[in-house]
């Protein structure tokens, strides 16, 4: 086969002068040399013989080229109709004439002998497939099963000579699981070298193109990766460094409506900036350049551009595995026009939205109504967006049932509606008159004020059809908005005529209510539902906002007599004159009848706090005081003129469903476990798989510690900034750990995290202080039946899963992280790989301090401390992690160097000793586990002697074990401890506890948290922090109750 000659016009006053383009021939194949003005054949590479084009085909004259107004070729000239160059012979012919060819058939050799690739540093190359789409005896390369793959590259590319076009094509199939993954293209990833990438993101395939701040980006917007193999195929032009512009193929057609020119800071460069070369990108597939899940298979280059009949010859599939094809032109883009709003386009207003009404008494005279029109909403997309959204469905489901380009379409759809129809929702019942109310016997009641608060209850979710693969809903980031209507009636309601009142809207939606303050709940008072214990305070507050009506005002009610009323079984009311009898459909708070237990005054509360000029609650707030009420039972606190609370119990038993359902979540968060029947309704899978990593095992090794010789630094010792998912993906390995499993899932990832290791203390101290309250069975949870309480078996989990990682000298790893936050919320599905993390010094002792702590509350509980038992076990393995962690040699230190995608050499090297507050701990668990003598001594250091000042002397130490060493501490015989330690750990603990007594004497509702001036205060909307602070409580009630 032949080569197509390029004929360029050099000079328009000689126009017969033309370059030749010569050949180089060997074994059949052909290659470009260097483009000559002479007729002589010029040296070629190696033993090929460069000769004449005219050798290989029949000489044919070149086109007529207009001399006065030379044009711009378009994309792919010549024609495939042209009779120059002569038609492809064959599929065969032109891949032999390709510059380049890797066929991946398990390495990264180059089928033509000239540009094999060099696997990136640190690169896994294990990713050659079996399942292979090109060449059907051959493989691919992707991802197998939990492997990292990286990339490989080549630096013999850099003198391509591209006069004569350029192409690159080739295989891949994927999914779009994550933000991206590179697929073939030239460049390194530094900002500032030109490069031209191919790459897949979010299931659609991406270009980039350029350099510096002129780098360019275009998205081909319509779903790629979609689980079928799609060929690719990328031409530019001749005369591509002028601003001709390129063409992309997808599966052999010319891809439409697309920016085709690359950034002229790129293509005005001059020579090809295609040094250091990376074809496969240095970071590709799992966890490489971002998180792709593609594979490749049979990519070439060739040194010119192929035309459209070419590339479509290359894309004929031949392989076992199906090939898709996806529309060569992109799907409309969302627009208004996708969805029908008939009132847009015609004089009619829209009809009246069917929303539910709700009726929530504050008291006799402040009613709330909520107006919630989110099943109208809900309706009102399908209805008008329901065609788009079913031929979305249709088109991209068929694959990839979690299409993020489901997600986008749902979302367009739902804020377009939501943005329509709320605005006049919200302005309708803002007017004074959409509310009305009546008597049912034909009276009237007066509303003397309205104010409004549309309240967002929870992320919108819009169903999709029913047996549609995937999710049932799509949650479409906009809230569900419920309008809270506060009234403020004329007159308050009686209780005594019984009359209904009945609520009409201007929509004409209606509800009847009835109100009494012996049986209706007022949703102003608060009590603590989950109960009181007998010998506790007891208190119930009185208070709402309401909205931009400001707090309710509670003062005609300071000085009033509450009731607490307590709810007998049955029907029968003892003798009393103030019994209250209800049935079970008041308030859905069960029948039978109440009798008076208690009388009591409302008295005002502290004044609410502000925090930067805004009040905490919004409210006035009364406070109701029935501590001496200690008669177990369920009741309800009452006021007249209000109504009745929610009901709640007062006995031993009333913390115990909260604590159940506290651990019953741990049992729920475990990882490297199947959760079955009888020990939970919500069974699942957990396939979750750890490999060898490296990463930093603590929050604290990725900040710039420079000034004292340790974390990260760049070759000149300056400070780099990682994330730890960089670090994960950078220091990842294929090495499986099977033994490593358990801990509990963080939060909303799957990681496990030193900071679990407070869970595990809360466990073990609680039971250490409480003994006589937990028992085996208590939690529903599988047990070994020796007796040993749930709550230390679930402490277990937080501790095993690191002695099994524990290596032969002793040292911990404490992090085990993958290279993202998971992309699979379903553990059963979720193939993502995790990485145990580097063990230090500073981990390892971390360690040994929970595990001597666990064996300790063992002990407590009586179990078997035989050899072999759980209690040797976890303090032999203690007592080898001590002894790594305590060492000071040189050997010890841990560090690694490591290479950036940017090329850059950085290296992290931990402390030259550990923090002494983890030498401390571990060394008070080990000696109040053993009694060893050893680990006495080290307490008795003037270096542990300093650190138990320093925590005595800082409430707030990060790392976490100040508490835990303080009740360790003061649980301890004082003899058996240095001097002055117990006392000081009893008198901090008092200190602390009498502290945030009075921070919550001075809160409304009596929050356990910081003052409002105080700087850590806005650190309380973070998950449970508020609760931290309760320990400090728990242990002085602990220790002198």
């Amino acid at each position: 086969m032949g080569c197509v000659v390029f004929v360029l016009l050099c000079n328009l006053l000689h126009a017969s002068a033309f370059d030749r383009e010569w050949t180089c021939k060997q074994l059949g194949k052909w290659k470009h040399c260097s483009r000559q003005s002479t007729s002589s054949p010029v040296p070629c590479p190696g033993k090929m013989q460069c000769t004449p084009f005219a050798e290989e085909a029949p000489a044919v004259s070149p086109p007529s080229l207009p001399v006065t107004s030379p044009s711009l070729p378009p994309p792919n000239w010549p024609s495939p109709q042209s009779t120059f160059p002569p038609p492809m012979a064959s599929l065969e012919s032109l891949q032999a004439e390709a510059l380049a060819t890797w066929h991946l058939d398990g390495d990264w050799s180059d089928a033509t002998g000239g540009f094999s690739l060099v696997a990136a540093a640190g690169a896994n190359i294990s990713g050659f497939q079996a399942a292979a789409h090109a060449m059907p005896s051959g493989k691919a390369y992707g991802p197998t099963g939990s492997t990292l793959l990286q990339g490989a590259s080549s630096t013999n590319l850099s003198h391509v000579n591209t006069t004569a076009g350029f192409t690159m094509a080739g295989w891949c199939a994927g999914v779009n699981g994550g933000s991206g993954g590179r697929l073939f293209g030239f460049g390194t990833t530094a900002w500032g070298e030109a490069s031209l990438v191919l790459y897949n993101s979010w299931g659609f395939l991406w270009i980039t193109g350029g350099k510096a701040a002129d780098r360019a980006t275009i998205k081909f917007d319509r779903p790629f990766f979609d689980g079928c193999w799609h060929h690719v195929a990328l031409v530019l032009p001749p005369r591509w460094r002028e601003g001709v512009p390129f063409s992309v193929f997808l599966d052999g057609v010319l891809a439409t409506g697309i920016a085709d020119r690359l950034p002229a800071d790129f293509v005005g460069a001059g020579p090809p900036a295609f040094t250091n070369s990376q074809l496969f990108g240095s970071a590709f597939g799992i966890g490489g350049n971002g998180d792709g899940k593609q594979r490749i298979d049979e990519v070439s280059l060739w040194a010119r551009a192929l035309s459209s009949a070419e590339v479509a010859l290359l894309a004929t599939p031949t392989g076992p595995e199906p090939a898709c094809k996806v529309s060569a032109s992109p799907p409309p883009p969302p627009s208004a026009s996708r969805c029908v709003h008939p009132e847009l386009n015609s004089s009619h207003a829209p009809q009246p939205p069917s929303v539910s009404l709700h009726v929530r008494f504050l008291t006799s005279r402040y009613v709330t109504v909520v107006t919630d029109p989110t099943e109208y909403l809900h309706a009102q997309i399908h209805a008008r967006c329901g065609d788009a959204l079913a031929s979305i469905d249709a088109a991209y489901l068929t694959s990839d049932p979690y299409n993020w380009r489901i997600n986008y379409e749902y979302k367009y759809a739902a804020m377009e509606v939501v943005d329509l129809l709320r605005p006049p929702i919200l302005e309708a019942v803002s007017r004074q008159d959409h509310l009305h109310l009546s008597r049912e016997d034909g009276g009237s009641v007066g509303i003397e004020r309205v104010s409004v608060w549309p309240n967002a209850a929870r992320e919108m979710r819009v169903s999709r059809p029913a047996g549609a693969p995937g999710r049932a809903h799509e949650y479409v980031a906009t809230a569900e908005v419920q309008f809270f209507s506060f009234l403020e009636l004329t007159r308050p309601l009686s209780s005594d005529d019984g009359s209904a009142i009945v609520l009409l809207d201007s929509w004409g939606h209606n509800t009847t209510v009835v109100f009494n303050d012996r049986t209706t709940v007022s949703w102003a008072l608060k009590v603590d539902q989950a109960g009181y214990l007998p010998t506790a305070a007891k208190f119930a507050y009185f208070g709402s906002w309401l909205g931009p009506g400001g707090p309710l005002n509670v003062t005609q009610f300071e000085g009033s007599q509450f009731s607490v009323w307590r709810i007998e079984d049955g029907n029968a009311i003892p003798g009393g004159t103030g019994n209250i009898a209800f049935d079970s459909a008041e308030g859905g708070l069960g029948g039978g009848a109440a009798v008076r237990a208690f009388e009591g005054v409302a008295s005002r509360r502290v004044r609410d706090s502000e925090f930067e000029g805004v009040p905490l609650y919004g409210e006035d707030v009364l406070e109701l005081d029935f501590s001496d009420l200690t008669e177990p039972g369920s009741y309800f606190v009452q006021i007249d003129g209000v109504g009745r609370s929610w009901s709640f119990v007062i006995g031993q038993e009333a913390l115990g469903l909260s604590f159940y359902n506290s651990a019953r979540g741990l049992y729920h968060q475990r990882c490297g476990t199947n959760l079955t029947a009888p020990y939970t309704a919500w069974a699942r899978d957990d396939v979750h798989a750890t490999y060898r990593g490296g990463q930093p095992p603590q929050d604290e090794d990725y900040k710039d510690h420079t000034a004292d010789g340790w974390g990260f630094s760049d070759e000149s010792g300056a400070f780099v900034q990682l994330s730890w998912f960089e670090v994960v993906r950078l220091r990842a390995t294929n090495e499986a750990l099977p033994q490593v499993s358990g801990g509990w899932h963080d939060a909303a990832d799957f990681d496990r995290r030193d900071f679990h290791f407070l869970v595990v203390a809360n466990l073990v101290n609680a039971f250490l202080l409480f003994p006589d309250h937990f028992s085996e069975g208590q939690l529903q949870i599988p047990n070994s039946g020796d007796g040993v309480p749930d709550i230390l078996i679930e402490a277990m989990w937080g501790v095993d899963v690191w002695r099994r990682a524990q290596e032969a000298d002793g040292r911990v790893a404490t992090w085990i992280e993958a290279d993202s936050h998971p992309h699979e919320k379903d553990t059963a599905q979720d193939q993502q790989p995790y990485f145990l993390g580097l063990a230090t010094r500073q981990s390892t002792l971390h360690y040994a301090a929970h595990a001597a702590l666990l064996a300790r509350g063992y002990q407590r509980a009586g179990a078997d401390t035989s050899p072999g038992s759980t209690v040797a076990t976890l303090l032999e393995s203690a007592q080898r992690a001590f002894a790594f962690g305590a060492r000071r040699d040189a050997d010890a230190r841990v560090g690694f160097n490591l290479t950036l995608d940017d090329g850059r050499n950085i290296s992290w090297r931990e402390p030259a000793q550990p923090a002494p507050e983890y030498l401390l701990h571990a060394a008070l668990q080990l000696w109040l586990a053993t009694n060893n003598t050893y680990y006495r001594e080290f307490l008795e250091s003037s270096e542990l002697e300093a650190a138990m000042q320093r925590i005595v002397n800082n409430a707030n130490w990060q790392p976490g074990p100040l508490l835990n060493i303080l009740v360790s501490v003061a649980a301890a015989d004082p003899l058996t401890l240095p001097a002055g330690w117990h006392a000081a750990a009893n008198a901090k603990i008092l200190e602390q506890a009498d502290l945030y007594v009075e921070r919550q004497l001075a809160d409304a509702y009596r929050k356990v948290w910081y003052d409002t001036d105080h700087g850590y205060f806005k650190l309380g909307a973070w998950g449970n922090n508020g609760f931290l602070h309760i320990r400090w409580l728990v242990a002085a009630y602990g220790f002198h109750r």
